[in-house]
């Protein structure tokens, strides 16, 4: 008799359980769901989604990291909520980190006051940025509960990136240049919730260190990464100012550049000033410790650009 109990007792567990997951995944009580395809076909890393009312309040904030396996909705890229009904703003960042840095999600009392911003190098100097990628200012409604659910697809692909390039190129170095040191002034350091470029204070910098590889001797010596656009100013873009430090193996430094930049060819040939933005190349060349040419360049555009010279 005690066997038959123990294994009747069982049984019961089991349907128990059953039911239970049953009703988690089938009988669901949410009211909004995101389809993200990017997390679906794990072409990003992680993702990080913020959902804020009409009030401006922080209601849901979540990170879902990769392989997205942590339940069954979630590796189809679905992300449900279950919220009270009303219109909210969506917010996602993806690729906020690399080995370098890592970015800086500020949640202020309200919308309006929340960014991501870069991570500090030392006081008012930056590193630069990931390859972030962003969805800002994206209304969502979640319904009535009982109400036929539909899914609002969001997708975070390449098209969705927030950084552009700067890329240096150094010729005719002399020899004893081991190290070379840049700081960029007028660019972003910080993206509020709503899409605006801000930066924390008007002489701060973007700063980017470099070795030179000791069997390019005399040759052609360059390096690139990803900034946040230039930042907005009095109704214009801020034009940028270059710093740059040449340094020995002692690291004595042996050289130095400290200019704003002159203006840039665009695509048609005009004159315009040297703002970075989105999914743009601003390339940057030195002869010597001398600047010799500047050029932008879209990134669906072949090669960098025509230099223009100074």
């Amino acid at each position: 008799m005690r066997n038959i109990y123990t294994c009747t007792m069982g049984i019961l567990l089991l349907f128990s359980f059953l039911v239970s997951c049953t009703r988690d995944y089938f009988e669901d009580d949410t009211n909004l769901r995101i389809y993200i395809p990017e997390i679906e076909n794990k072409s990003i890393n992680n993702l990080q989604l913020f959902l804020h009312n009409a009030n401006g309040q922080l209601i849901q904030q979540k990170e879902y990291n990769y392989p997205f396996d942590d339940e069954m909705f979630i590796r189809t890229g679905v992300l449900r909520f279950s919220l009270p009904q009303g219109i909210y703003t969506l917010t996602c960042f993806t690729d906020t980190k690399n080995s370098a840095t890592t970015l800086d999600v500020s949640i202020g009392d309200s919308f309006d006051n929340s960014y991501i911003g870069l991570e500090r190098h030392k006081d008012n100097i930056f590193k630069t940025s990931p390859s972030l990628r962003k969805i800002v200012n994206r209304k969502l409604e979640a319904e009535l509960y009982g109400k036929p659910l539909k899914i609002d697809t969001v997708s975070i692909s390449e098209d969705a990136i927030h950084v552009g390039k700067i890329k240096y190129i150094f010729k005719g170095l002399p020899t004893a240049v081991s190290r070379v040191d840049v700081y960029a002034q007028g660019l972003s350091s910080k993206l509020y919730f709503n899409g605006v470029d801000d930066r924390f204070s008007s002489d701060e910098y973007v700063f980017k260190s470099a070795i030179r590889p000791s069997d390019q001797g005399s040759s052609q010596f360059s390096f690139e990464d990803y900034y946040f656009p230039s930042a907005i100013g009095e109704g214009d873009e801020v034009e940028l100012t270059l710093m740059v430090d040449f340094f020995d193996q002692l690291g004595v430094k042996i050289g130095s550049f400290f200019d704003q930049l002159p203006k840039v060819s665009d695509s048609d040939g005009n004159l315009i000033a040297p703002i970075l933005q989105s999914k743009q190349t601003l390339t940057i060349s030195f002869n010597g410790f001398v600047f010799s040419g500047i050029s932008l360049s879209g990134w669906g555009e072949i090669g960098d650009g025509e230099i223009t010279p100074m």
